[in-house]
């Protein structure tokens, strides 16, 4: 099942931490529709209008992300409308000072009898994740929920204690959020040339473009590289949250058909690109030992709109490992 977060981009942090606990959780990211974050949204070259019809014509669990903002933008009227009409299993979260006796959220799409769970509440959000847990095959480890909630309302606390506007990712404008949008993926198609041209500052991605243009890296870094370019993502679990990771990567390899290279050698990938210093801490156990890396700024800024060459060379290592074949399938 996939998860579509309808929201206002105005409410950016919020919904990228929603993000964060559903991948916590067990959530796949392919499954993860956010259309504010590179990787969860509207791919390259698509009609907005086409893709989000097709994608809420797939039946998605539809999150309602919702704020006086919310209720003040067209497009995300719109989007529930939408998403009413195909009856989409679905769930209200309310913003942090959201009143839901709001008229206008009584007056909405959305039943506003139905449960309704505030964001920054730790026993509702108890209950959303159970519910999202519920919808998957997988179980989570008691350990592992519990640490993601407490995550989460650590990243709650911290956009409540004072959000940066200026951060956020401002994909509409007051009147027209749509023609926005439009104007992020037509910047996002620039030309190679002009990437190049606007990186010589960036030390950390000049090395990266090398090593990747001179194939000074191992199999298995590669595969990594393309694995995170693939799903969109900039973080990698380590430590116990490696386990996870590598399940998602044995998923990625058969759906591309490639032998478990990646899979087997994740660990050794993952310690390279630290000691390349292409890798940072992002998250550490109560402990401060490091259990989630990410890519340094200067290479994710660029992650999803590579040179043409690199990409080549990316595919080139890829199709290397093309023709997986399950020993188990076989009659011998």
């Amino acid at each position: 099942m996939k998860f579509f977060i309808s929201h206002s981009s105005k409410d950016f942090k919020y919904g990228d931490a929603i993000v964060q606990l559903l991948k916590d959780i067990g959530v796949p990211q392919q499954n993860i529709i956010f259309t504010s974050k590179s990787g969860h949204g509207i791919p390259k070259g698509e009609d907005i209008f086409k893709w989000l019809k097709n994608e809420i014509k797939e039946n998605p669990f539809v999150i309602y992300l919702l704020s006086e903002r919310y209720y003040s933008s067209i497009a995300c009227l719109n989007e529930m409308g939408a998403a009413w009409v195909i009856e989409n299993e679905h769930i209200s979260l309310f913003t942090p000072g959201f009143d839901p006796s709001n008229p206008k959220f009584w007056e909405g799409a959305v039943e506003p009898r139905e449960l309704g769970v505030f964001i920054d509440d730790r026993q509702n959000i108890i209950e959303f994740a159970d519910i999202i847990v519920s919808t998957l095959s997988n179980k989570v480890n008691p350990v592992i929920f519990d640490e993601a909630i407490t995550k989460y309302m650590e990243t709650i606390d911290n956009i409540k204690q004072g959000i940066d506007d200026s951060e956020i990712i401002n994909y509409e404008k007051k009147d027209d959020e749509l023609t926005t949008i439009n104007d992020f993926i037509s910047h996002s198609n620039e030309k190679d040339e002009t990437l190049d041209s606007n990186t010589n500052n960036d030390i950390q991605f000049k090395k990266f473009k090398e090593v990747i243009r001179n194939r000074k890296l191992t199999d298995e870094e590669f595969l990594l590289i393309k694995y995170m370019i693939d799903m969109g993502q900039e973080t990698l679990g380590y430590r116990w949250k490696a386990e996870g990771e590598i399940q998602n990567i044995k998923q990625w390899e058969e759906v591309n058909d490639l032998d478990d290279q990646l899979s087997r050698k994740y660990s050794r990938a993952l310690n390279k690109l630290k000691i390349r210093n292409f890798l940072e801490v992002y998250d550490t156990t109560s402990y401060g030992n490091p259990r989630e890396y990410i890519l340094v700024k200067e290479i994710s800024n660029h992650l999803l709109d590579l040179p043409v060459d690199m990409v080549s060379v990316l595919d080139e290592m890829m199709e290397k490992y093309k023709g997986f074949v399950n020993s188990d399938t076989l009659p011998f």
